[in-house]
């Protein structure tokens, strides 16, 4: 998916990030049409510039009218206008104007990357790394995402720090992928950071590092990245690279639990068992546990819930397990909102 319609940084809801992602685009494109220098209309001619047929489009995107703007941002697109190609190349791609046509997508996006618009490059490599559109092409991709990174495109550095690291259409080099990241992360891309978490939190071209690593998850964490949330509570309970805090554990491990993750819900519901860091509660450890049972990777290896599962239900009165199946059943995990406020 391209870069403009994909989850970003504060992990809104994808539809409401969606829809910032482009209205910022557009407000951009127009700073830029704002500063152009005046020039005299050109005589006997009736037929707007593509500048003016992309403000149109704009305006037309902002009313509402889907349709409308649709046909303006492709005639402006037609008539050469670099910001109407590349919004145009992403809004076929994945519908946002009504209509999906990834392999025109791709024309659009490689057209206006080719002129040397650089979110264009950066969607572009996206887009080539699946299948939309026509086969993935990984090496080309990651061309067209290095020309973005090098000229300063946060998603961009991200994307070719990913492909370097596992050696995806590039040469794989985990020292090169961490300064891709680390240049990302301090542009506030947020898988960036917490990427480079996990590399020091696993030891991953380097030597572990858990005080390195908390203070790169703890940012990520407090975005709402629910891996991240998940780790920071394994880094508090276990007391690696910051304090020991079973609290503080259990609210990392609470949030991450709240998003879905299984292995945070059962950490949280053995806490809740034992009432370390927080008051012990049988029937809300039940209901996190029979969760963390429903959400399990078996490859993962063996958890205990069962056993744990046992020793629970034997504390609780009938009608107590019937209300915690109930509850587990309408279990809806949260989806990720913006910033969350600092557990520790």
């Amino acid at each position: 998916m391209c870069r403009l319609f994909r989850q970003q940084g504060s992990q809104d809801h994808p539809s409401q990030a969606a829809a910032r992602a482009w209205l910022a685009a557009i407000l951009q494109s127009l700073a830029v049409i704002a500063a152009l220098p005046a020039t005299a209309a050109p005589q006997a001619q009736s037929v707007p510039t593509a500048t003016a047929r992309f403000s149109a489009a704009v305006e037309a995107y902002r009313a509402g009218r889907k349709d409308s703007a649709l046909e303006l941002f492709t005639e402006a697109a037609g008539a050469g206008n670099l910001d109407a190609q590349w919004l145009l190349g992403q809004a076929l791609s994945d519908g946002r104007l009504g209509v999906t046509d990834a392999g025109q997508a791709r024309q659009w996006l490689t057209r206006a990357a080719e002129a040397g618009h650089v979110g264009a490059q950066a969607d572009l490599g996206a887009l080539l790394l699946s299948d939309k559109g026509g086969k993935a092409e990984p090496a080309v991709a990651a061309r067209w995402l290095r020309q973005a990174a090098l000229r300063g495109d946060a998603r961009a550095r991200y994307e070719i720090g990913r492909l370097t690291e596992r050696g995806e259409g590039v040469e794989a080099d985990i020292d090169a992928a961490r300064r891709w990241y680390q240049q990302a992360a301090e542009q506030g891309v947020l898988e960036a950071i917490h990427r480079l978490g996990v590399m020091n939190y696993e030891g991953l071209g380097m030597p572990r590092n858990p005080a390195q690593a908390a203070s790169w998850l703890r940012q990520a964490a407090e975005r709402g990245h629910p891996d991240a949330q998940l780790r920071m509570g394994a880094l508090r309970e276990n007391g690696q690279g910051v304090r020991a805090d079973t609290a503080m554990a259990a609210q990392w491990y609470r949030l991450a639990a709240e998003q879905g993750v299984a292995w945070a819900q059962f950490r949280l519901a053995v806490l809740l068992e034992t009432g370390k860091g927080v008051p012990a509660d049988t029937l809300e450890a039940y209901r996190w546990m029979l969760l963390a049972k429903r959400g399990a990777d078996p490859a993962a290896g063996p958890w205990e819930v069962d056993g744990h599962l046992a020793r629970l239900r034997a504390l609780l009165a009938p009608a107590e397990i019937a209300e915690a199946q109930a509850q587990a059943d309408a279990f809806k995990a949260r989806s990720p909102g913006g910033e969350t406020s600092r557990a520790d």
